[in-house]
Order: C-alpha cells, then sequence, then structure tokens
C-alpha cells in the first residue's frame, strides 16, 4: 500500500459522516464509515441511513464499487456481524476485498461484541481498534448507554435570564432567548429520539415541540409526557406531529380521555413525583438512546437529583427578570450558576444570548 494520510485524520472523516446520523437512525448506532482506494484515495463515504437502513458499510462500499478492491476501511463501530433486517456488514467488507479494516471502537451488543472483528480477521483482513476511540464513545453515547445499562444518553437544556429564571410566571410563558437561540434549540432537538416534558411546561406554553428547520425532511423526535394523573388537556399543540407519543402516568392512576395513538405507561412514584429513573429505562428499553428533557424547575431538579442527565444545554439570555421560576430549585438568583457538580466544558456567543455546555464531574451514574 502506498503512503497516506494518519488514521486519526480518516477516522475522523468517518465520525463526521456518523455526526449526520444522530438522532435519526432509531435503534440503530449512528456509524461512519470511509473508503480508501489501494492507492490511499477517498472512494466512498456513508452514514446510517434514516431510520437505521442500510448501514454505513453498505452505504459507502456502494459509493466505493470495484475502487474498495485492496483498500482501508475506517468504521466508528464495530461492523455488525449477525443477520438481522439487513445481511451483516463484516461480510459486505469481507466481499469487496479490503486489506485493513480500522475500527474506533468494539460493539457491546450481544450479537456481534467482537464477532465483526473476528470475521474479518479469520478473512485476512488485518483489523484496529481504539482509533479516535474518545470521540466516537461520546458520539454514540446514547447506544452504548441503552445497550449496556437500558438507560438513554439525557441532555437538558434550560434557558434562562442572566439571574437564572426561566419565566417571570409559572403560569404563562415568557420569551427569554432571540431567534438564533431558538434555532439552535431546534437542531437540537433534530439531534434527539424523545422529547420530555410534563404538565406544567404544557399548560404555559402549549409547546409544539417539534422541528422546525429550513427544509427538514426527518422524522419528529418521540414524544414523552410526565402527567401522573394521567389528564392530558384538550387541543394540545405538541400532538399534532406525526410521531410516538408516550404519557407517563401514576401506576396507581386510570388513564383518562387519551387520544387513540397515545401510548399510557403505568410508572412507580419516587418522593411523591414520577420516577425519573423509571421512565428513562423504558425509554431506553423501547429503543430509545437519545432524550432531551425541556421541561421547567420541577422536572429539571428531578432529572438533576436522580444523576441522569449526561449533559446540560443552557442558553443565557443577557437581561434579568429579577423575579420570577428559577431553573433548578438548589440555586438562588443572588449567584445563579450551574448545578453543582457539573464543569462547563464548552460556551459559544449565540448572539445576543450566550450557550455553554456542561457535563458531570463523572459519568452520570447507571441504572
Amino acid at each position: 500500500m502506498t503512503s497516506k494520510a494518519p488514521d486519526a485524520r480518516w477516522m475522523r472523516v468517518a465520525l463526521a459522516q456518523a455526526d449526520k446520523a444522530i438522532g435519526q437512525t432509531a435503534e440503530n448506532p449512528p456509524v461512519g464509515c470511509v473508503i480508501l482506494s489501494a492507492s490511499g484515495h477517498l472512494v466512498g463515504v456513508g452514514h446510517t441511513a434514516a431510520g437505521g437502513r442500510p448501514h454505513a458499510e453498505t452505504q459507502a462500499l456502494q459509493m466505493a464499487g470495484d475502487a474498495a478492491k485492496g483498500g482501508v476501511a475506517y468504521v466508528s463501530l464495530e461492523p455488525c456481524a449477525h443477520h438481522g433486517k439487513t445481511p451483516p456488514c463484516a461480510q459486505a467488507l469481507i466481499r469487496s476485498g479490503v486489506k485493513v479494516v480500522h475500527i474506533a471502537i468494539s460493539d457491546p451488543d450481544t450479537r456481534v461484541a467482537g464477532r465483526g472483528k473476528t470475521q474479518l480477521e479469520d478473512a485476512g483482513i488485518y483489523v484496529t481498534t481504539g482509533c479516535c476511540a474518545t470521540e466516537a464513545a461520546h458520539q454514540m453515547a446514547g447506544f452504548l448507554r441503552r445497550v449496556t445499562a437500558d438507560m438513554p444518553f439525557v441532555t437538558l437544556k434550560m434557558a434562562t435570564s442572566k439571574d437564572g429564571f426561566i419565566a417571570a410566571d409559572a403560569e404563562a410563558q415568557t420569551w427569554l432567548t432571540g431567534e438564533v437561540s431558538r434555532r439552535y434549540v431546534h437542531d437540537l432537538r433534530s439531534r434527539h429520539d424523545v422529547i420530555l416534558t410534563g404538565m406544567g411546561t404544557i399548560r404555559a406554553d402549549n409547546p409544539r415541540l417539534d422541528i422546525r428547520l429550513p427544509g427538514w425532511q426527518g422524522p419528529q423526535p418521540a414524544l414523552a409526557l410526565l402527567s401522573t394523573k394521567g389528564i392530558l388537556p384538550d387541543n394540545l399543540a405538541c400532538l399534532a406531529a406525526e410521531r410516538p407519543v408516550f404519557v407517563f402516568h401514576d401506576k396507581a392512576m386510570t388513564p383518562d380521555r387519551l387520544p387513540q395513538h397515545v401510548t399510557a405507561v403505568p410508572t412507580p412514584l419516587r418522593n411523591g413525583q414520577l420516577s425519573m429513573r423509571a421512565v428513562l429505562s423504558d425509554l431506553a428499553i423501547r429503543g430509545y438512546g437519545r432524550v432531551m428533557v425541556e421541561a421547567g424547575a420541577q422536572i429539571a431538579d428531578s432529572a438533576l437529583s436522580a444523576r441522569v442527565v449526561d449533559e446540560l444545554h443552557w442558553l443565557c439570555a443577557p437581561h434579568h427578570l429579577t423575579h420570577g421560576v428559577l431553573a433548578w430549585q438548589s440555586q438562588d438568583s443572588v449567584d445563579f450558576s450551574a448545578p453543582a457538580d457539573y464543569i462547563m466544558q464548552e460556551r459559544y456567543d449565540l448572539a445576543p444570548d450566550s450557550l455553554s455546555i456542561w457535563r458531570p464531574n463523572a459519568p452520570a451514574t447507571k441504572a
């Protein structure tokens, strides 16, 4: 083989492909794949298609065609080795004639779990693992947590005033952030499988909680509503989009007046509230790997107290409200800051607002 760019460079191209698929692949992981020819030229790229199929390797190999023979493949997740709704990708790579396969991380799914790598090696292909593993694991956190712990990756989105208020009145909507921030929220929704909210937000705002990006043609995220009594107000805007809807309610209650397309899910209580862990575990078991929480202070505190929030996306407007509802009730407006045990990892200017992304100083605990 002739000289080529460093492996990390091409694996990051595969990761960039996978990034396009986050939130769009149903129960399948968002995988990216790159194919180089024997002479080191880029001949194929692909990512998991919307709905989870075709897989990334299939897409990239189709683009590469005969040019894959003798070449190198970079895959962000170990190729599948089992016959499901599609043939195994490990066999597709073998048939293509590639000589080297670089894998970022192994697949913990028991149907794969090293079998893909073994099949490739048994066919005489040189295989490595671990290239850009940290980036790949973060990118695929929803899939990995769902498969290994029956829990999804959880993003908590909060928009506040400079002094930490989410609303001036608990019963009324308060617009805080600007157009750029709102566009960012829609993009963030597109990268999640489920939007989770509660009745307080529904009653105050009657939000649509859908993706309204220019030209958007992908699926809408499923909707998880926390309603202890299993009762929904009439004419909810969030029920207009075509998507799965789940209402989590106290298992001692009998849901009333739920639309036919809404699934009622009996859920245990914890400290008088619906158990956040039980809700999230149920969503994971249903195949959802990434959950975005867009709710009020009570649900935000519940998620933070349960230590299930993997990322906090905090949009902060430049003005003060001086009164109202604080984003998380453990803080006060005098010295408002992120929840305890969270560290800011990234910060961006979304003029006139600011965006900061916070992660726990230790990984969110498993169920």
